[in-house]
């Protein structure tokens, strides 16, 4: 009997996401639903016609916190206390309240390392196929929010505001060292847009591997940018142990690559990015 059910929504799964929630307020009439993530941040007059109660827009935790904290004032949701909580869409009877999206944090290391001991690890430690051919389990984090850039076709610079902020390299490493001696993980993703942008974050980093003799004995997988790589940031790859790096190269057209990704950014990019990475033993991979 959950008093609160949260899902997240992008946009291509937003109709099965409604069609669950359904699911779920049929069973449960009196659970309160919330929606989150991309498709609501940018698309908020989607709300209406969902069988959601709420919905979280953009940046999630300040003000799902405060939601929570209010609701268990008085076991209840008062539309006048919750409606001067940024970040909330609102049904109240025939009305929709917007309370406008939440200010960033500006400081990621305040957000606590995910309590991943509350998820179903039996499920997170079940083998993966990737395009590696290997299907060892794969921890995944994220140490950075955001990307200054502004592709047609990505969402980032639309629900992080084009703004890049990182998570501090002791930060991240204290995450790393979690994820391989309590989770048992030998191999982890980062999803950041740019994990290797910030160079002197990168070689801290490595340090902090070093330090506690964690160097090796993990691999990576990150993402990587064309026109932001090139043979420091892959000899540092490298030495942290990152085995593949997938760039989004999109289309081998120049016209199409300009429409997409702006002026700039040249296939040649490409081209010479994949030779840096197989240079330093690299693999690398590509989104089209």
């Amino acid at each position: 009997k959950p008093e609160f059910v949260g899902i997240t929504a992008v946009s291509s799964n937003y109709c099965k996401v409604k069609e669950i929630a359904r699911k779920i307020k049929d069973s449960f009439p009196a659970c309160l639903l919330v929606l989150g993530g991309v498709h609501i941040t940018i698309s908020p007059e989607s709300f209406e016609k969902s069988p959601f109660d709420l919905a979280v827009r953009g940046e999630g935790e300040r003000t799902t916190l405060m939601l929570l904290k209010k609701y268990k004032e008085k076991n209840k949701l008062e539309i006048d206390k919750i409606s001067k909580i940024p970040g909330l869409l609102i049904k109240d009877n025939d009305r929709i309240i917007d309370t406008g999206l939440p200010e960033l944090i500006t400081n990621l290391d305040e957000i606590p390392i995910p309590a991943r001991e509350l998820l179903n690890l039996e499920y997170y430690s079940l083998p993966r196929f990737s395009a590696e051919d290997d299907i060892d389990p794969v921890g995944t984090i994220l140490t950075s929010r955001g990307c200054p850039y502004s592709c047609k076709f990505c969402s980032s610079s639309s629900f992080w505001r084009r703004k890049v902020r990182f998570f501090s390299a002791e930060r991240v490493v204290k995450e790393i060292e979690l994820l391989y001696k309590r989770y048992k993980y030998r191999r982890i993703y980062i999803y950041d847009d740019l994990f290797s942008i910030n160079k002197e974050r990168l070689k801290k980093i490595v340090c902090g591997l070093r330090e506690i003799n964690l160097l090796k004995k993990i691999e990576f997988s990150v993402y990587g940018r064309a026109n932001c790589f090139d043979s420091e940031t892959a000899g540092l790859l490298k030495e942290m142990n990152v085995k593949t790096i997938t760039f989004g190269f999109e289309t081998g057209s120049q016209r199409m690559l300009t429409y997409l990704k702006g002026p700039g950014i040249l296939i040649e990019q490409g081209i010479n990015a994949i030779k840096i990475a197989k240079r330093y033993g690299l693999k690398p991979g590509g989104f089209f």
